[in-house]
């Protein structure tokens, strides 16, 4: 029986990647695979990449390298390496030092680096500037309150999308769709700083994301949130990655992970110590075994 061409899309690495569906049987060749012959049949005047969906193995979206970075004398992330696949969820967990809020800061930007290299798609991103970095990676730190300062949540999403030059007749639809998504339609004129703690988190979230960036990063956003504030960050997560989205997430709340995560990396002293699926991991952890086991037999 012949087998069936496989599907063509073409187009930037970014946005590719948003628009391949997540399969475990797919591949994003975003980079590498370029067909000689559709870049020459007419079919692609922009010379841009070509992608098929051709193998079970899968690019990472985003890669860290023999990473390393000291703050002070101090070794906080040595040789760390790190991988995020297209369409997943992955969990960054560990004991408080261990390293994984400097790994987030570092992959942004905002942290300088003393060795090692990040790759975003396949492309070295040492030179890039944390502006650079932020129309391609979302970063939601600790502090959500950080990040709130304007007059009114709208204009928190407003604010971003004229940083990030996005074209003024596109800001209505874009601050409608985000007010939506994060359940936060009827807040929209409301002072972001007289919000619930879950909706300020929201709102934070929503400033960060509005351009719809590939990838997320989230900085223990769970913190400080009840049962219902949780499952609403949850949904929202699991929505953006049927969209596309590769999802990273620093979190010490073992049950609330363990519901969605595709993959859990467990860091310590500045290191990946061991990265699967939820379980085989969060098994083999002396930390985080008994969590486990008191919510699994509940």
């Amino acid at each position: 029986m012949q087998k069936s061409a496989p599907q063509v899309i073409i187009g930037e690495p970014y946005e590719i990647l948003n628009r391949l569906e997540h399969s475990p049987t797919a591949v994003k060749f975003y980079l590498q695979t370029i067909d000689p012959e559709a870049l020459t049949s007419g079919n692609n005047p922009s010379g841009k990449a070509v992608v098929g969906e051709t193998s079970s193995f899968q690019h990472p979206v985003l890669s860290v390298e023999n990473l390393n970075v000291n703050i002070h004398r101090n070794k906080i992330l040595t040789n760390t390496n790190f991988e995020i696949f297209p369409g997943e969820i992955h969990c960054l967990m560990g004991k408080n030092g261990s390293g994984k809020t400097t790994l987030l800061r570092t992959i942004m930007g905002v942290q300088n680096k003393s060795g090692g290299e990040i790759f975003l798609m396949g492309q070295n991103i040492l030179d890039w500037s944390t502006y650079t970095r932020a129309k391609k990676i979302a970063y939601l730190p600790q502090d959500p309150n950080a990040l709130l300062f304007a007059e009114t949540v709208k204009d928190e999403f407003r604010i971003t999308l004229e940083n990030h030059k996005i074209e003024p007749q596109d800001h209505t639809k874009r601050i409608k769709s985000m007010l939506e998504d994060l359940d936060l339609y009827p807040k929209a004129n409301d002072y972001p700083r007289d919000l619930s703690v879950g909706e300020r988190q929201r709102t934070a979230l929503g400033s960060v994301t509005v351009i719809n960036q590939p990838i997320i990063m989230l900085d223990e956003p769970t913190r400080g949130l009840d049962f219902e504030a949780k499952r609403k960050i949850q949904n929202l997560l699991v929505r953006w990655k049927e969209r596309g989205a590769s999802i990273l997430l620093v979190t010490h709340d073992v049950e609330w992970i363990y519901e969605f995560a595709d993959r859990i990396s467990i860091m310590e002293s500045g290191k990946i110590i061991n990265s699967g699926k939820p379980l085989d991991v969060l098994s083999q952890s002396d930390i985080f075994i008994p969590l486990v086991y008191t919510f699994l037999t509940g």
